[in-house]
């Protein structure tokens, strides 16, 4: 399996841009740059946001926008993105991953994460690496639910009992980690069919833009169908 090599460059950073405020309806939305002292890792998020998360495994805090679009409602759903650049070779600076991270948010105002969805351009290449390039994460952990199961007032004490519980008594497993394939070409039975290679910028930014316009569409799909209605925050129970 031959190797991807997607540089960072601007006209790459600014399809990224494109994507987001089309499929998010969110016109003003940019991305950081790279600095002109990089030298090394770096990565490129969403610039502000009245939004903020920081991932238990990471030491950066990203920003998170607004999801807003027809059919999606209000202070509902929030994305973050991030794609993380490291110095590879002749001083360019060699994409390594990339990912949409969504979240909603419930009664209570506060955050809960519900999916990632991401690609990385190290594993699609690595043949002995098992998980599927790109995929999806059920990013809905055990502080989650407690968070959701704690909002019902008056079952509050019993809820936060049960979510406790869930991975110890329950035998809950924690479904994080789990890699979902998103476009696996099992179809034409070759080796490693679920790790795929974007051979060019063009070809990554894309799938960037096809993929976010798919999550809006979701979003808007999902809202419809269990009657949310924009502008009312929905705890989605």
């Amino acid at each position: 399996m031959s190797e991807a090599r997607i540089y960072y460059d601007e006209k790459l950073i600014q399809s990224f841009e494109r994507a987001l405020r089309s499929a998010y309806s969110l016109p003003y939305v940019q991305l950081t740059r790279r600095s002109s002292k990089a030298t090394g890792r770096f990565n490129v998020v969403i610039t502000s946001g009245p939004r903020q998360f920081q991932a238990a495994d990471a030491e950066d805090v990203q920003n998170l926008v607004e999801v807003c679009g027809a059919g999606i409602p209000l202070e509902t759903f929030w994305v973050a993105f991030k794609a993380n650049f490291d110095l590879w070779e002749h001083g360019q600076h060699l994409l390594e991953h990339i990912s949409v991270s969504l979240f909603q948010q419930i009664a209570t105002g506060d955050l809960i994460s519900m999916f990632r969805a991401e690609w990385d351009s190290r594993a699609a290449t690595d043949s002995t690496h098992s998980h599927a390039q790109p995929h999806w994460h059920f990013a809905m952990g055990a502080d989650e639910f407690r968070a959701i199961l704690g909002s019902a007032e008056p079952l509050q004490e019993r809820a936060v009992e049960f979510a406790a519980g869930m991975q110890t008594d329950l035998g809950l497993v924690d479904f994080s980690g789990f890699h979902f394939a998103m476009s696996p070409l099992w179809y034409g039975d070759v080796p490693s069919s679920h790790r795929q290679i974007f051979q060019s910028s063009e070809e990554l930014g894309s799938w960037f833009h096809n993929l976010s316009t798919y999550i809006a569409e979701q979003l808007a799909y999902v809202s419809e169908k269990t009657g949310a209605r924009p502008g009312v925050v929905s705890d989605f129970r």
